[in-house]
């Protein structure tokens, strides 16, 4: 593991695999670097892997909160910048598809071309309260996101070290006890749930509102080529959200699709997705 303070005070530690033309890679929610073990111990030849723990996941400190998918995104751009690098393509996986995005609109002369793998939509990501009438109604802040059920047994289990909570969540197909434990130590290690939940919620780049208010058009900022992935049973992020991504981004996106797939097809689809990732930077 290597480290970086940031000029806004912030350590992020990061990962360097393998050799040749480098790849940025940005975990989801609930992750770390880790969460790509399986490319991590496979990556393509002639790609050097640059994997970050982002801010408030992982072994990266956490001492500014986050308020949106932008402030990760703005420490992505600083991190590259540091480490010299000019240009380079990025992969993002569920919440790291969404600060993938926000980095290709920043920084256009640095993102050279996406792959968005099970990404959440540039629409934001649907999570509201329902009412006694059955309306959807919008978190009023972070702390509120705490007042669902499923968060509240989250954040017990990090709280109180009760991962077995969270372990009756997964449904992935892990090779090892090992790998399982893997994944569930980058949940564990996560100090800002609530915050990222609310940027998820809040994230949106098109010229459409959502529940939270207004978009703000920065999608059309993003002018690279962009490969999509998706799974036919995901559902975290199930097709009506892939479907905004293909839409909003139009011409410039391809998709991909995992069958029989949930989630995170680096795990449930291994030999095709390493093969698809790369494809991508051939």
């Amino acid at each position: 593991m290597e480290y970086i303070v940031l000029d806004n005070g912030e350590k992020i530690a990061y990962r360097r695999v393998g050799e040749g033309k480098k790849l940025l890679v940005l975990h989801g929610n609930f992750g770390s670097s880790l969460h790509f073990r399986r490319l991590i111990d496979n990556p393509p030849a002639g790609v050097e892997l640059i994997l970050p723990d982002m801010r408030g996941f992982g072994e990266s400190s956490y001492n500014t909160r986050i308020t949106c998918l932008k402030d990760l995104a703005l420490d992505m751009v600083e991190l590259c910048a540091k480490l010299g690098i000019e240009r380079l393509p990025v992969l993002g996986w569920s919440l790291g598809g969404g600060v993938a995005m926000e980095m290709a609109a920043l920084a256009p002369e640095l993102v050279e071309k996406l792959f968005l793998m099970n990404s959440t939509s540039c629409y934001g990501y649907p999570l509201y309260n329902v009412d006694d009438k059955g309306k959807f109604v919008p978190f009023r802040s972070p702390e509120e996101i705490a007042s669902n059920p499923a968060v509240a047994a989250l954040l017990l289990a990090q709280k109180t070290g009760k991962d077995q909570i969270y372990r009756a969540t997964l449904t992935r197909p892990f090779n090892s006890k090992e790998e399982e434990d893997e994944f569930v130590s980058c949940f564990m290690a996560q100090r800002n749930l609530l915050d990222a939940d609310w940027a998820l919620a809040v994230f949106n780049m098109t010229d459409r509102p959502n529940l939270y208010g207004d978009g703000d058009g920065r999608i059309y900022d993003i002018t690279c080529p962009i490969t999509l992935t998706a799974g036919d049973n995901d559902k975290m992020v199930p097709w009506a959200l892939v479907k905004s991504n293909l839409e909003a981004f139009g011409s410039k996106a391809k998709l991909i699709m995992y069958r029989d797939c949930g989630h995170c097809p680096l795990v449930e689809k291994t030999e095709q997705c390493l093969a698809d990732i790369a494809a991508f930077m051939a």
